[in-house]
């Protein structure tokens, strides 16, 4: 039985991840911080900060694991993108990293970002697009890649990057796109939006998680990009949760002004994931939204 460590197991992603890889086989010993969540069974969870060097490196030595799912990092809505604390987290992951070699590991997987890349170029490919990051969040994201390649290559260790694009689904910030309109469509409130002519990739987070289990089960090296092979604009999405809810009265597309800076355009190629790390999505946009809604209903916050 594979032995993997995740962090961030009780995240967006990492809930999901956690889940997935008990279900294949994987012993799984769960990181989270301050407290342990509701459990999916069968993982093994430890409360470590992974901002204690010596916490993180007595739970890491202790374990001896095989492969390294790493999550966690600085992602509070609407701070994240300037934040100091991203600077702290490279610090953390480089340190955790080594602790995770020197304690036999073998295979690391890191969570990237799409704003590793310079956004000029609509149409993102992991090995010809610049990396030029415009924020504090992606130029720490893209350093942390860049270094720990390089400690890869001299420990002998593996790494794999896989850089998230858009996401959405169960257990979503209720301040994020998809999550603000379904909660305020469901609460009979108005949702307001953009003109929504942005083109993007969205994908379900269990896709998303999916896409990290199958670059560690797969053993790949290098970055990858995830995202969805579909193409959507903003309101399409808006549109179809109206649609959904019978409640298309209630948007107002247009109420809130786009940002200057925003792209028209940001896709993935997502060829190299699907070819070799083998990762097939579970959800097509309409399917996936479908899933989201009926968790909300399940779960609208008071």
């Amino acid at each position: 039985m594979k032995k993997i460590i995740v962090t961030g197991a009780s995240g967006f992603i990492g809930r999901q991840a956690v889940r997935q890889l008990v279900a294949i086989g994987w012993e799984v010993h769960a990181f989270c911080y301050p407290s342990v969540p509701d459990e999916p069974e069968g993982a093994h969870w430890h409360v470590v900060n992974l901002l204690d060097p010596q916490e993180m490196r007595k739970a890491v030595a202790a374990l001896g694991a095989t492969h390294l799912l790493h999550l966690a990092w600085y992602v509070e809505h609407g701070k994240y993108w300037a934040a100091l604390e991203n600077f702290r987290w490279v610090a953390a992951t480089l340190a955790l990293a080594e602790d995770f070699r020197k304690a036999g590991g073998l295979h690391m997987v890191g969570a990237g970002t799409l704003a590793e890349y310079d956004w000029n170029f609509g149409y993102l490919r992991e090995n010809e697009t610049p990396m030029v990051p415009s924020t504090v969040y992606g130029q720490c994201k893209y350093n942390t890649f860049s270094l720990l390649s390089s400690y890869a290559a001299a420990s002998g260790m593996r790494l794999a990057w896989g850089r998230v694009f858009y996401l959405y689904g169960p257990h979503e910030g209720p301040a994020r796109l998809v999550s603000s309109i379904v909660i305020n469509l469901l609460k009979g409130q108005f949702a307001q939006c953009t003109h929504g002519r942005q083109v993007r990739s969205f994908l379900h987070v269990a896709d998303v998680a999916r896409a990290f289990v199958c670059l560690c089960e797969q053993e790949v090296s290098g970055a990858f990009n995830i995202g969805s092979g579909e193409t959507v604009a903003l309101r399409q999405i808006a549109e179809f949760i109206g649609s959904e809810l019978g409640a298309e009265s209630l948007l107002r597309i247009g109420a809130l002004s786009a940002r200057t800076d925003e792209p028209p355009v940001l896709l993935p190629d997502i060829r190299r994931l699907s070819g070799e790390a083998l990762w097939r999505p579970e959800f097509d946009i309409k399917s996936g939204l479908r899933d989201t809604i009926n968790w909300w209903k399940r779960n609208l916050p008071v």
